[in-house]
């Protein structure tokens, strides 16, 4: 088993994978295992599918308790606004 802890990062509707670039790097620093996978946005049963997926390729314990953060303000995109 690896001692890493491993860290998901998931986007929402106005963002993607790559917001979360600068958090994941400073956490591998830090020696963490981090994914921020895609998700297709096409539906919520195709994003919670692709969760799962990503869930099940994880070593380790999986959390007792997910936790929520926004990406980083400078990483969003631009020119869009939130509903």
């Amino acid at each position: 088993m690896n001692d890493r802890l491993n860290i998901v990062l998931v986007h929402g509707e106005w963002a993607d994978g790559s917001s979360w670039s600068s958090v994941v790097e400073q956490l591998q620093a830090e020696g963490y295992h981090v994914t921020a996978p895609q998700f297709p946005l096409t539906s919520l049963a195709n994003d919670v599918a692709r969760l799962r997926q990503v869930m099940d390729f994880q070593d380790g314990e999986r959390p007792s308790q997910p936790m929520a953060a926004e990406p980083p303000s400078d990483s969003r995109q631009s020119g869009r606004t939130r509903t």
